[in-house]
């Protein structure tokens, strides 16, 4: 009689055991699937020999002698070092007018130089470094690539932090040497400049190094201008510079960087459905959990077609492909932005490296022939280097007061008239004084 009441209740604990036991099995089921789905991307993305996940990223061993990475890091602590000084220098009052003087584009102060002067001489070694990395033909962080995704890529901010460094020491010695007469030697640093962004872009992987490598080339070819600028360069030296500023590839450095971006993005979905209590936790929500993170793989295959054509014929159809809400889940709405942004700033780059290419031809021709040229069909350059990115049409190039200015019209196709101060055009030339309230720009 005692146990009657309680049949109730054992019943209904049994039903539970039951729901709950389907409902495991239910969740084991889909994890089993999303693992052989993500196994299946992963197998067809290494037959075509990509990468497909962070392991498959490391490089192979080279040596050290032929490795930037290796030459770069050997001296990091003295770049960090110099980071430091150059921190304690913008907050004197002397560094601040400084940086609002290179903001509107005027020359730097004696004093300004003599400050800056004073600090590069504490670090007499890293010229030399900075050669010699630049001559090698590889660039190999050594990064532990076993690492879960956010471990590796919290690995990667320090190095993409120290080439920023080297730019802005490398950047330092152009205006000296320009103000000391050797605009040569400038250029000389600024090409070393270029090829070590091409080696950190052409190795490292992701679109926050490929931005980083960006960064570094829009500096270099400020500096480099403002050094062809002073005058007078060798022709050797400018035909150097011309090899330099011709192997750039946007096209390239844009599939480089989301090939190497998919197989991070695998990697960190691995993570999430790849066993243990994260994995259990996380595929409780079931179907959204699949379109945030394997849905956004298969967002990578209309993307990279999009990254291997120019700008202008991207953008001439449709955009639809960045519009968010994708039809790839909410990851991929998320990396959309990303990637739009990444695409313009690769091809801006491209335009301003084209335009001063240009501006080094236009400069020879006037050299060699004793008077300037019409037009840039005038110059022995290649037909695809004066194209401007944006609207494949040719590059703009306006001599004003004896002065050239070369540019693209940026992704509004308006022609500002060398406008690069907000910036409205991308390019090289004169600067214009800055709008009390500037519009924003491309």
């Amino acid at each position: 009689m005692t146990l009657l009441p309680r049949r109730p209740l054992f019943r209904r604990l049994l039903v539970g055991l039951m729901i709950v036991s389907l409902l495991l099995f239910g969740l084991s089921c889909w994890l089993i699937g999303s693992r052989n789905s993500l196994n299946r991307r992963i197998d067809a993305i290494r037959s075509e020999g990509y990468p497909a996940t962070i392991a498959d990223l490391a490089p192979a061993i080279i040596p050290t002698d032929d490795d930037a990475a290796a030459q770069l890091a050997a001296v990091a602590g003295r770049f960090a070092d110099f980071d430091r000084e150059l921190a304690g220098f913008e907050r004197t009052q002397v560094g601040a007018a400084y940086r609002e003087e290179r903001r509107r584009g005027e020359p730097s102060t004696a004093e300004q130089l003599d400050a800056m002067r004073e600090i590069v001489k504490k670090f007499p070694e890293l010229d030399a470094v900075i050669e010699q990395a630049a001559a090698c033909g590889e660039y190999a962080s050594r990064y532990d690539y076993r690492l879960p995704q956010p471990q590796f890529l919290a690995a990667m901010l320090p190095q993409a932090s120290n080439l920023r460094t080297v730019a802005r020491y490398v950047a330092w010695q152009m205006r000296l040497a320009i103000a000391e007469g050797r605009p040569d030697l400038a250029v000389e640093q600024g090409i070393s400049l270029l090829r070590l962004a091409a080696l950190y872009d052409n190795s490292e992987p992701g679109i926050i190094s490929s931005q980083i490598a960006m960064v570094v080339r829009g500096v270099a070819a400020s500096e480099i201008y403002d050094a062809l600028s002073a005058g007078p360069i060798s022709p050797e030296l400018r035909t150097k510079l011309d090899d330099e500023l011709g192997r750039f590839n946007p096209e390239q450095s844009l599939h480089h960087a989301l090939i190497t971006e998919r197989a991070i993005t695998i990697s960190a979905t691995q993570d999430q459905i790849g066993g243990g209590m994260k994995a259990i936790v996380a595929n409780t929500v079931g179907l959204s959990m699949k379109r945030m993170y394997m849905d956004a793989i298969d967002y990578y295959e209309p993307m990279l077609p999009v990254a291997e054509q120019p700008w202008h014929v991207v953008f001439q159809g449709s955009t639809s492909i960045f519009q968010t809400p994708t039809s790839y889940g909410t990851m991929a709405d998320l990396l959309a932005p990303s990637f739009e942004a990444h695409i313009h700033a690769v091809h801006r780059t491209s335009a301003v490296l084209r335009s001063l290419r240009a501006f080094n031809a236009l400069q020879r021709y006037a050299e060699e022939h004793g008077a300037e040229a019409a037009a840039l069909v005038d110059l022995t350059l290649p037909a695809e280097a004066t194209v401007d990115p944006f609207t494949g049409k040719p590059l703009i190039a306006k001599s004003v007061d004896g002065n050239w200015s070369v540019y693209s019209v940026g992704k509004d196709s308006v022609d500002d008239g060398g406008e690069f101060e907000t910036p409205k055009d991308f390019g090289v030339g004169p600067s214009k004084p800055v709008a009390a309230n500037p519009e924003p720009g491309n």
